[in-house]
């Protein structure tokens, strides 16, 4: 359950890493990171933003069979003309793993409630971390082709005010 989303900033920078690392811990999944200092505050609480980040990297740690690079990159975005966001500042997540990738009937449903193609998942990940980006006011999508990995691309509304100077990225149309 999702409650109302906070209006405060949260600094997400270091949290990032320490979610992913929490969640690949005692694999031999490698991390990358890619994440811009100048990050903009986001309007999405530490917690909420664990679960979705967690939820991600989880998926690509069991795609991956324990094996590979989870790489995550941060940037901050200005999106304008998008038919899926409104106008404003973001902070783009990108998580991508070199895993086995998806073919497209599975990444079509990969964010639907019980959808999941492992023996011990309820579905229910992927299905809560699209509603709570959401509930935030932002966005997650994936991308994917069988042998070319994935990458989730999170959107996450930037905080009113608090992006740091020269930090606020490019316009991009989505």
């Amino acid at each position: 359950r999702v409650g109302t989303p906070s209006k405060d900033g949260s600094d997400i920078r270091d949290a990032l890493v320490e979610i992913a690392r929490f969640n690949l811990a005692g694999s031999d999944i490698a991390l990358e990171t890619d994440i811009d200092q100048r990050l903009s505050e986001v309007i999405m609480d530490k917690t909420h933003l664990s679960q979705a980040v967690g939820n991600v990297v989880i998926n690509a740690k069991q795609a991956m069979g324990g094996k590979g690079t989870v790489r995550i990159t941060a940037r901050n975005a200005h999106i304008l003309d998008s038919d899926r966001l409104r106008d404003g500042d973001y902070v783009r997540i990108d998580i991508a793993d070199d895993g086995p990738g998806m073919p497209p009937e599975v990444l079509r449903d990969v964010f639907e409630p019980y959808f999941t193609k492992r023996k011990e998942g309820a579905g229910l990940g992927m299905a809560i971390t699209k509603y709570s980006v959401m509930k935030h006011g932002g966005l997650i999508e994936a991308s994917s082709r069988p042998g070319g990995g994935t990458t989730f691309t999170l959107h996450i509304p930037a905080a009113c005010c608090r992006l740091p100077p020269g930090g606020a990225g490019s316009a991009i149309s989505l």
